[in-house]
């Protein structure tokens, strides 16, 4: 038995914070489903209900969100999780210094929405920016609510809010698309039910301590490693964004589709990715002083999440044709290998939230701020290099985006075993453990597309390549790592608040 395979999620941590990190993971996985069978039904619609022009508009509103990414709360979120001894100290400043940078950077998108409709011109962008600017004003109380519950390792608190919310959001988006709202109708209803959330957040327990009252000495305190925070924020903006900024200034014709197909990709597994680091860090944070125990909690996290995820992005991969051509009737054919190289490359980030919360829980925000600006960078240089070499051609751009994707999702859990003192490979070797039998589960696949015919759009060819990858992973994953399959089935008993 490996040493991967002996120790717990929180070896000899507290218990309460062990099974509370295990109890979130499941939340949150559970929420994910719930929430991406919402986002895939109203996907669905939306891609009848709008035009590629909508997307476009919307893409390109959300790639110049890049800049005021950096300034979202002035960073008082993730460093209220990641002190949680301290937030009745700093609660009152933290607090005024989120809404003061929040309301700077509305700002910073009202006064650039007219020069971006006459620069990518792009009639209509103007109010969809209004819109953006709006919703970062109004998710403020969201954003410290959130906070608090997340201190409080109340993670089903926040995944049950979270799973009403874009129930409600969902239904908005439909109805605006319906009456015509065009672009519109993929932010308004974020600004519209903010409100609603955060008022849910906080009758869960979201309310930040009042008796603490802002001060110069603590707001300085705080403006140190925010800025970094903040820095870091804009970075990951250019990794999530970076790639819709360029193909907007190179390739704008292509951009809406691009768009649809890696949306598709991620909305089976972005909130989950997304929320695991915030489960993470807090858990992360109260055994930060104890290398070991951090260690070896880190170690399983990569296992679970990657035994969890990975063949879960392949199944996406598989679908994609067939789903996609039904689903649309051909409409977003040009979009399907997008969809299928975002959800491929995806196996080898899976483990990326793991590696920034073990990041952030030691403090190393100048890591996690070089990091992203290193990817964030490459990102955008792949993506104009493609351009450059192959015009606006939409697969090439999905095949070195996603090469880049990969390539950065091993390079982060490097630095994050780097970061505990154990070399660059600790963590690369649990993740190849459990991507090998994804990777393994996937040779049959290819072979069986070989024999039937028309894999692409043959429902029965698709149940048949899912099924034979399944038995594969399954078979692979018992036989190599019981254990982590043990660990990860165990998750789903621990679905309780």
């Amino acid at each position: 038995m490996t040493e991967q395979a002996k120790v717990p999620l929180i070896s000899t941590a507290p218990p309460a914070v062990g099974g509370a990190i295990v109890r979130g993971m499941a939340w949150a996985m559970t929420a994910s489903i719930a929430v991406k069978l919402s986002g895939l039904v109203v996907q669905i619609a939306l891609g009848w209900l709008l035009l590629p022009g909508d997307f476009r508009i919307y893409a390109i509103a959300l790639s110049l969100t890049i800049v005021t990414t950096a300034l979202t709360n002035g960073g008082m979120q993730k460093l209220l999780i990641q002190q949680p001894h301290r937030l009745r100290e700093l609660a009152g400043s933290a607090r005024l210094v989120a809404w003061i940078f929040n309301i700077a950077g509305a700002a910073i998108l009202l006064a650039a929405a007219m020069p971006a409709a006459r620069w990518f011109d792009a009639e209509g962008i103007e109010v969809v920016m209004l819109l953006l600017a709006l919703n970062m004003v109004a998710r403020t109380p969201v954003a410290l609510a959130e906070a608090r519950l997340r201190v409080d390792l109340r993670f089903a608190a926040i995944s049950q809010v979270e799973m009403v919310a874009v129930t409600l959001r969902a239904v908005a988006t439909v109805a605006l698309a319906t009456l015509g709202a065009g672009a519109i109708s993929l932010v308004l209803p974020f600004v519209l039910l903010a409100p609603i959330e955060a008022t849910m957040l906080r009758r869960r327990g979201g309310t930040i301590p009042g008796e603490s009252k802002a001060s110069t000495a603590t707001i300085g305190h705080l403006l140190r490693p925010g800025l970094w925070i903040m820095l870091s924020a804009g970075a990951a903006g250019l990794v999530t964004r970076g790639d819709y900024l360029v193909i907007s200034w190179l390739a704008s014709p292509i951009v809406g589709v691009y768009f649809f197909g890696f949306q598709l990709a991620m909305s089976a597994l972005q909130l989950f990715l997304s929320g695991l680091g915030s489960i993470l860090l807090p858990g992360f944070g109260r055994v930060a002083s104890d290398p070991e125990r951090l260690r070896a909690a880190a170690r399983r996290a990569v296992t679970i999440a990657t035994l969890l995820l990975a063949p879960a992005c392949v199944c996406i991969a598989i679908a994609a044709p067939w789903f996609m051509h039904i689903a649309w009737a051909g409409r977003w054919d040009e979009a399907i290998a997008v969809t299928q190289l975002v959800a491929l490359s995806t196996i080898f980030r899976v483990s990326s939230p793991v590696a920034y919360a073990l990041l952030e829980a030691n403090g190393r925000w100048s890591w996690t701020t070089t990091w992203n600006l290193v990817e964030g960078l490459s990102l955008m240089g792949s993506t104009a290099l493609a351009i450059h070499l192959a015009g606006p051609d939409l697969v090439v751009v999905a095949i070195v985006v996603g090469a880049q994707r990969a390539l950065c999702g091993l390079g982060i859990l490097a630095l994050a075993s780097r970061s505990m003192g154990h070399g660059s490979s600790d963590l690369l070797r649990a993740a190849a453990v459990s991507i090998a039998p994804t990777i393994s589960g996937i040779v049959p696949v290819l072979a069986l597309s070989l024999a039937l015919p028309e894999p692409r759009l043959s429902f029965l060819s698709t149940l048949a390549s899912i099924t034979v990858f399944l038995a594969g992973f399954t078979t692979t994953a018992l036989l190599a790592g019981r254990r982590g399959v043990l660990d990860a089935v165990s998750m789903v008993a621990h679905l309780r608040p």
